[in-house]
């Protein structure tokens, strides 16, 4: 009974002995004296639009105490801090060219030491801004290679715009239906009409809407599709389907849309 009496006594005091040096180092570890590695590097997108107007965001791991200097070379910008000092919110200057940027990161702790610069690098697309105003009006091109006109009449909202059809037959795919005999009747919103979605900031166009029904039929359709548009050059490139059922998955009659503004 003495031998494990004194075993277990022992045993309870190692214990303790290991709580008390465990907590003995958390409490030892020092913001002021660790030298700083930037872990990871830097996450964030590796491309985008040099247009000066939407920020992208970066990031390093964080550790409490230290700070970080953001830098940026190849492009200016503009550099605010994000919800953590290691957050960066680049806002890089518009360009009418293409840009490789590279971002630098330098950490610093509350005691004064710094890490060693860490780069990230960015492929930045030209971009020029455009208001939703000059996307009104005529534009000429190709459709699927073919000439096309399309006139752009103002959206149902302040970043869009209509493409409105012509005695039943809609801007786009109009051979398609012309060759169907089917024109978009009247009382099936949006008759045949084409809402082409903008991102003022990044260049993006985006199609998704009920088309309207035909006669002969009745058949109903919708029509879905993404793009670009570019303020350099004031063109559109937008590729689209046919769909006839709501949830966008019957693909038909895959077109691409090439134009330029005239006016």
């Amino acid at each position: 009974m003495m031998k494990k009496s004194i075993f277990y006594s022992l045993s309870v005091l190692l214990a303790f002995a290991l709580v008390f040096t465990s907590c003995n180092k958390e409490d030892a570890y020092d913001f002021n004296n660790y030298t700083p590695v930037i872990v990871g590097g830097v996450s964030g997108p590796t491309s985008g639009f040099a247009s000066g107007l939407a920020p992208l965001t970066y990031s390093v791991v964080y550790r409490g105490g230290s700070t970080y200097s953001w830098t940026v070379s190849g492009i200016g910008a503009t550099i605010t801090q994000g919800a953590l000092p290691s957050i960066a919110l680049i806002t890089f200057d518009q360009s009418d060219v293409d840009v490789n940027a590279t971002i630098t990161v330098v950490e610093t702790t509350q005691g004064g030491k710094t890490s060693e610069a860490v780069t990230y690098a960015v492929a930045l697309k030209k971009f020029k801004a455009m208001a939703i105003s000059e996307f009104l009006g005529t534009w000429t091109g190709t459709e699927n290679g073919n000439p096309i006109t399309i006139t752009a009449v103002a959206g149902p909202n302040s970043s869009s715009i209509t493409l409105m059809p012509t005695d039943g037959l809609p801007a786009l795919m109009a051979p398609l239906f012309t060759g169907w005999g089917e024109r978009f009747q009247p009382g099936f919103a949006p008759e045949g009409a084409i809402t082409i979605d903008l991102d003022l900031n990044t260049g993006g166009a985006s199609i998704e809407h009920y088309w309207g029904q035909t006669l002969p039929g009745p058949y109903d359709y919708w029509i879905s599709g993404t793009g670009l548009w570019s303020g350099v050059d004031r063109s559109m490139n937008i590729d689209y389907v046919l769909h006839w059922a709501p949830g966008y998955a019957t693909n038909y009659n895959a077109s691409t849309l090439i134009v330029t503004k005239n006016d």
